[in-house]
């Protein structure tokens, strides 16, 4: 094993085992578990210092996943994600580590993805599953699940020089919706803490971060391709509450979806959307 020390995780230097033991005692150096062979890219598991944040962003939404005290996944002399549990970096850092022994080290960016299967959005790596995102694990990352994976896909693609997933793109292809035709617009406001946790219309539990969105009148589970006209940023969300209420507007974003579209700190915003269907 190597032995990361602490002070200089941030740039990715790593130590010698002889060096490691030769550090004060009081720095604590850290144990990373070597995941790969020594011919392929290096992925290790190690702890994350105590103010950890997931260490990338996906450009689409601008949303950071918070996680205290989580662990990371590095490779080679970088690092890659940061996962909110230990067991399931541990899981993800050996499926990549199996993969890049069947590639010879390389992985085509392109072949980098997501699908869904049985309510679950799922990473795959050409044909293969690499990690599974559950609604519980996107709520510890107070996150919209989707956006949660796109992240970690983006993460790996970007790795081996690949372009990034939008989100929109991932949301039609994930969610297989197609459009319709049918447009409207209007003002569009958001909303979130006060009524995260509480019941909404169809009888869920609101989630201030989901992609969704309440409308007076359109049905249930309808999806939206919302387009902030101040900005041009765009965001798929699923109508699954009533409202609003006060006076012109004729969409309430959730939080998630607000800040995805660039609209947190406006609050109102002109939209336009085009009425999507699940193929």
């Amino acid at each position: 094993v190597n032995t990361v020390n602490p002070s200089a995780r941030s740039t990715g230097e790593f130590l010698t085992p002889p060096i490691a033991a030769a550090l004060d005692q009081n720095l604590r150096p850290l144990t990373a578990t070597i995941l790969a062979q020594t011919k392929l890219p290096k992925v290790y598991v190690v702890s994350a210092p105590l103010n950890g944040t997931i260490l990338a962003q996906a450009e689409a939404c601008q949303v950071d996943a918070q996680f205290a005290d989580a662990p990371q996944i590095w490779l080679s002399d970088r690092p890659l994600l940061t996962v909110p549990e230990r067991e399931l970096a541990i899981e993800m850092a050996t499926m990549l580590k199996q993969i890049l022994a069947e590639t010879n080290g390389v992985i085509d960016p392109t072949t980098v993805g997501l699908t869904k299967r049985d309510g679950q959005i799922i990473g795959q790596i050409g044909d293969r599953d690499w990690f599974m995102v559950s609604p519980e694990l996107a709520q510890a990352a107070n996150v919209d699940p989707l956006f949660l994976a796109l992240t970690w896909v983006n993460q790996l693609r970007q790795a081996w020089d690949g372009e990034p997933l939008d989100l929109v793109t991932a949301q039609i292809d994930v969610y297989g919706l197609y459009q319709t035709g049918q447009e409207l617009a209007g003002i569009a406001s958001w909303y979130g803490p006060y009524f995260h946790g509480r019941l909404t219309a169809t009888g869920e539990i609101f989630d201030q971060m989901a992609l969704t969105a309440a409308h007076p009148s359109l049905p249930f589970d309808t999806y939206l391709k919302v387009t902030n006209q101040r900005n041009g940023r765009r965001v798929i969300v699923r109508v699954n509450d009533r409202g609003p209420y006060v006076g012109v507007r004729s969409l309430d974003l959730s939080l998630g979806a607000a800040q995805c579209l660039g609209s947190e700190g406006d609050g109102v915003i002109p939209y336009e959307a085009v009425i999507l269907q699940a193929s």
